[in-house]
């Protein structure tokens, strides 16, 4: 039998993983059927069935559902007891797990700027990223190697033996509710980073969020913690980051490292480099000569422009209000501008920083009413149709306080994803 020879798959979604996945098994000689529920244009002469739920459907060896498939129609798969498996761990399959050496990353915020850090700091070991930052797994043709992975919570939630070497749960907060149905579920679906790891395995922890379980029983892998607030295993003081105590680097020689949202991305790299590397000046040199050159990826807490003293910040990754209670921490008071949709997340977090540090909300789009509604009693709220009614008012109504474009909820009421919303944004800004 091929190692990856399944028989009859059935791939539900074929976006960026599902045509991976096909790609790959079927270069070994499986019998694979697409599903999708959205018209493609394909210029691939491939047969697309769109009629997604008809009784064949469920006739299968394998079903790989991609990783926006909606949690009810995955429950009907597992009702029947099918072999479900994520794009995430057939990539996995066709690799040597014990020749190679697995960085996986997740959490509610910060998984792609930890993803990139990483592997721009481990690049010179030959790091390769795939995963939730855009380039699936299965793409992957080597048979081992340094991999680090961005792994979402779609994908963990069905693994069975994907393993990492070093773990990272990097924050959580109540997101996707809208697929996961419960908190409960979320949090055991980002746990599952864990479950399959052994003794010789790590496992790295955000200690000061107090919704991440400090003693995981999943698995007898090795834990490490990190803080902005109290000594641990790799700690931020006074300017400084200490690994196991001893003095590693001090944060303002790396201007392009800008807020403490980023400075915990950096702890948590920090700790998941010495895993590998196991040897704290190498860790420290690797470091200083390569933590200057690390851009931050585009859309996060990201400078535009100053105009008239008026500088403009776009932070369209944003859509959870945990994300944005993070940007508002690295201002003192400035405008925000709120929009998109919200997936029954929880705003109430946002009170009281919302009260401390913004002098009025502008919100905008579909769901502006829903903003409107949760902050009118805490500050001015001023509600327009489109993102650039918003952006004008705000500048023309500051007196000189920031304008931060930090959503809070998902693009799709007005835009094709986030990053189409921040070029939108930064396209209205740069002709002010």
């Amino acid at each position: 039998m091929k190692k990856l020879y399944f028989g009859k798959v059935h791939i539900i979604g074929f976006g960026l993983s599902g045509k991976a996945v096909y790609n790959l098994l079927k270069e070994n000689g499986n019998n694979i059927k697409i599903f999708e529920h959205s018209i493609l244009n394909s210029k691939e002469n491939l047969k697309i069935y769109y009629d997604a739920f008809n009784s064949d459907i469920y006739n299968a060896d394998l079903i790989v559902p991609s990783p926006g498939v909606n949690y009810k129609i995955l429950r009907k798969f597992i009702e029947k007891n099918l072999y479900i498996l994520p794009e995430i761990e057939i990539g996995y399959y066709n690799i040597d797990g014990k020749d190679s050496f697995l960085i996986g990353i997740t959490g509610t915020n910060g998984k792609t700027t930890t993803s990139l850090l990483i592997d721009h700091l481990l690049k010179p070991f030959n790091s390769m990223l795939y995963g939730n930052v855009g380039n699936a797994f299965c793409n992957n043709r080597r048979n081992y190697g340094l991999f680090v992975l961005e792994l979402s919570s779609f994908q963990l939630s069905i693994i069975k033996k994907f393993k990492v070497n070093c773990g990272l749960f990097l924050n959580i907060e109540e997101d996707h509710l809208d697929w996961h149905l419960t908190f409960e579920n979320y949090l055991t679906s980002k746990l599952n980073i864990f479950k399959n790891q052994d003794e010789n395995d790590f496992k790295i922890l955000n200690l000061d969020d107090k919704k991440i379980p400090k003693n995981i029983n999943l698995s007898p892998s090795k834990t490490f913690y990190f803080s902005t607030l109290q000594e641990s295993d790799c700690y931020f003081k006074d300017g400084k980051i200490f690994l196991f105590s001893k003095e590693i680097l001090e944060i303002k020689n790396f201007p392009n490292i800008y807020g403490i949202h980023n400075v915990y991305n950096v702890l948590a790299s920090i700790l998941a480099i010495w895993c590998y590397l196991k040897d704290i000046e190498r860790v420290k040199n690797l470091l200083n000569d390569r933590l200057g050159s690390f851009k931050i990826p585009e859309h996060r807490l990201e400078f535009v422009r100053e105009i008239n003293g008026i500088k403009f910040y776009n932070d369209s990754k944003s859509t959870n209000p945990h994300s944005v209670k993070y940007a508002l921490l690295n201002f003192d008071k400035c405008i925000l501008i709120m929009g998109g949709l919200t997936k029954d997340a929880n705003f109430d977090i946002l009170n009281d920083i919302v009260k401390q540090r913004v002098k009025f909300i502008v919100a905008f789009g579909k769901n502006k009413k829903f903003f409107y509604e949760k902050f009118k009693d805490i500050v001015d709220v001023f509600e327009f149709d489109d993102l650039e009614s918003a952006v004008k008012f705000a500048f023309l109504n500051s007196k000189g306080e920031p304008i931060l474009f930090s959503p809070g909820g998902s693009s799709f009421d007005l835009f094709k994803d986030y990053k189409h919303r921040g070029r939108v944004f930064k396209e209205i800004v740069n002709k002010l």
